[in-house]
């Protein structure tokens, strides 16, 4: 909402390059993260094992990105994305 505030012309994000159309980007990676969340929650939900949840979205991630990444080096980016949304569901929880 900060970025969106800033009615900015360009947006250049780390590995992607630049973007004419900041608040569309932004919102598509809001909806994505919105995604990625509940996605997380349900599997922790339905699982009930961190280290389950992480590998599951191992699998799923990998399916999509597994051409372009080792293997090892994919398993530690998304096992961390992972924790970290289980962290904050804690949080979230605990608050």
């Amino acid at each position: 909402r900060k970025l969106k505030a800033l009615d900015l012309d360009w947006l250049y994000f780390t590995h992607y390059g630049v973007h004419g159309n900041p608040n569309a980007l932004i919102d598509e990676y809001e909806e994505y993260l919105t995604e990625w969340v509940e996605l997380v929650k349900r599997k922790e939900e339905e699982l009930g094992d961190h280290q389950a949840v992480k590998d599951y979205c191992v699998e799923r991630e990998a399916e999509v990105l597994g051409e372009y990444y080792d293997p090892f080096a994919l398993r530690q980016e998304i096992e961390m994305n992972a924790q970290g949304v289980l962290l904050y569901l804690k949080r979230q929880r605990d608050a």
